[in-house]
């Protein structure tokens, strides 16, 4: 808390939050709450919540529903909704339904991926019987 009230890190955020354009990555939930370090109730929970994707410490199930978000200090979507245009920086085509979970319903979001992710994306959305124009 006294962090956040710090005049420096308050600046970043108001610059943040007023941007133009925030870039952002995506990632699969459960690799990232491995890499976060987070503890094995935590990962038992977020499983449990059937989370499959990780954006800004959030974690969000398939519906893009946000089921956990991590204690910290770092930006958080309901402090960014304002921003013009957001842009998901994510590939690998195990990440498609993470990448589906974190956009989903942000009409603001542009996603930047490869060609295998991006196939991947669109073959998941069929399937699940989701119509593509």
């Amino acid at each position: 808390e006294a962090l956040i009230n710090e005049k420096g890190i308050r600046e970043i955020f108001s610059k943040i939050e007023n941007s133009y354009i925030v870039i952002h990555g995506v990632g699969d939930a459960n690799e990232m709450s491995q890499k976060r370090d987070l503890s094995k109730e935590v990962i038992e929970n977020i499983k449990k919540l059937n989370a499959v994707g990780e954006a800004y410490g959030h974690y969000f199930n398939y519906s893009g529903e946000i089921v956990y978000s991590m204690p910290t200090i770092g930006i958080k979507i309901d402090r960014i909704s304002s921003v013009e245009n957001m842009i998901a920086v994510a590939a690998g085509k195990y990440k498609a339904k993470a990448i589906i979970s974190a956009i989903r319903g942000r009409s603001n979001e542009v996603l930047i991926t490869d060609e295998a992710t991006a196939k991947e994306i669109y073959n998941t959305l069929l399937t699940d019987g989701i119509k593509l124009y």
